[in-house]
């Protein structure tokens, strides 16, 4: 019986060292899977993130502190909007005044043409937007929308003019409450 209990124990003693190997193998398998997902987590967060690019402040009655578009390659570039494609714009801004109701404007400028409205899917800058209004005077907010470059757009250059203005309120010496041109191409890639 005490060799027989011996046995029983030495078989237990390689058993556990076996079942302790192969739970620290699995442990070490989760730890690098769950390091992979983060990181790409991590970089597909860093790398969809619309990239601030340069704008010209065309007479903004608020502060605007930045305009991020995406896809835009770096800062200062130009932003390629591909046709068949979405684009997207984030422009972070502080109102000087209490607002109630914005409503966004898309214009394309043309060198021969002039402006050209661009469709949004949306207009009400206060509803799926990011916003909600009434905003309060002193804060910032962060305005989001994507516009689809329809196949149909003929590739050229253009400035793009993105306002964000109050309805039914004209604007006095052309200031709207958030006005920035960037510059783009449409493209096929």
């Amino acid at each position: 019986l005490v060799i027989l209990m011996v046995k029983n124990a030495a078989l237990c003693g390689r058993r556990a060292e076996e079942h302790f190997s192969t739970s620290m193998t699995m442990l070490a398998a989760t730890r690098t899977k769950f390091t992979l997902i983060v990181c790409f987590a991590f970089g597909f967060f860093y790398f969809a993130q619309p990239k601030s690019v340069e704008f010209n402040n065309c007479k903004s009655i608020f502060t605007v502190n930045e305009v991020a578009v995406d896809p835009c390659d770096a800062e200062g570039s130009t932003c390629p909007l591909i046709r068949g494609s979405k684009a997207s714009i984030t422009i972070r801004f502080v109102p000087d005044r209490e607002v109630k109701q914005l409503k966004a404007r898309v214009h394309g400028i043309l060198m021969k043409l002039g402006k050209v409205p661009f469709l949004l899917p949306n207009s009400d800058a206060c509803k799926g937007s990011n916003l909600t209004c009434p905003l309060v005077a002193g804060e910032e907010y962060t305005y989001q929308q994507s516009i689809h470059v329809l196949r149909s757009y003929p590739k050229m250059n253009l400035l793009i003019k993105w306002e964000l203005i109050e309805p039914g309120d004209e604007p006095k010496n052309g200031s709207v409450p958030v006005c920035a041109i960037i510059r783009s191409t449409i493209t096929d890639k």
